[in-house]
């Protein structure tokens, strides 16, 4: 799987290269939350409302939730990792993934993105004022867990020295009709192997002929529905909406 971090940037190598040099002597300021609030429709009958999709064994041993938790824990640390759950499923959640129960957030109505990263953004504030969030799904399946660590490292850098929002594009294989798509402006630089591009537009999940025209063009990613902020920008924008 190929990885590439979208987002507007304009900064000279010089430049790059020495916020690298600072990130890497500063205190880790990278959190994590994992939309785990799923209801149990879209995989069934092998999901139901008591066992949404994140929480079944598809793939290995382990559920998708256990599979991502694991995976972001590369990059940022689990004491920093923040699960947003429907209120009935918070304590068997902290009991699947071995964390304490105030890193479980139980939702009392589920909602979408939007509303779970203003909340987190929120919440973590308190905590640490130069927090980097990163918004993750709780089911995805990501074969190539090497690739996706090293661009998830670039995203966190990035976010954190530009204030900017930052989300991840898979390169596609086909023209596909059940993924949104990531537009890409050009590419502006390259931080240790991980393309870095400005973002042009989102669209939604195309019809058949339109996924074609993405694909052929070469300019498309598809969206992986992972976002990553500093929590101070995304709440100040949150607020402006």
């Amino acid at each position: 799987m190929n990885w590439a971090v979208p987002i507007p940037i304009n900064r000279s190598r010089a430049e790059i290269r020495a916020v690298q040099a600072a990130i890497q002597k500063k205190k880790s300021n990278a959190w994590a939350v994992i939309m785990a609030g799923g209801s149990g429709t879209r995989f069934w009958p092998e999901s139901r409302k008591d066992r949404a999709k994140q929480f079944l064994n598809l793939f290995g041993p382990h559920t998708l939730l256990e599979q991502t938790f694991d995976r972001i824990k590369k990059v940022v640390p689990a004491s920093r990792i923040l699960v947003f759950t429907a209120q009935d499923k918070a304590a068997s959640t902290a009991k699947l993934l071995r964390i304490p129960k105030s890193q479980v957030i139980g939702e009392p109505v589920g909602r979408n993105t939007a509303p779970c990263a203003a909340w987190a953004a929120s919440l973590i504030l308190k905590k640490d004022p130069s927090a980097v969030l990163g918004i993750f799904p709780a089911d995805h399946f990501i074969k190539d867990e090497k690739s996706f660590v090293k661009a998830l490292r670039v995203a966190y850098e990035q976010a954190d020295r530009t204030g900017m929002p930052v989300t991840l594009g898979i390169k596609p294989d086909q023209p596909h009709t059940g993924y949104g798509y990531l537009e890409m402006a050009g590419r502006k630089t390259a931080v240790r192997g991980t393309a870095v591009f400005f973002l042009k537009r989102f669209h939604e999940k195309p019809n058949l002929a339109t996924a074609k025209k993405f694909f052929h063009s070469g300019k498309f990613l598809w969206n992986a529905g992972i976002f990553i902020w500093r929590a101070d920008c995304l709440l100040e924008t949150t607020r402006r909406s």
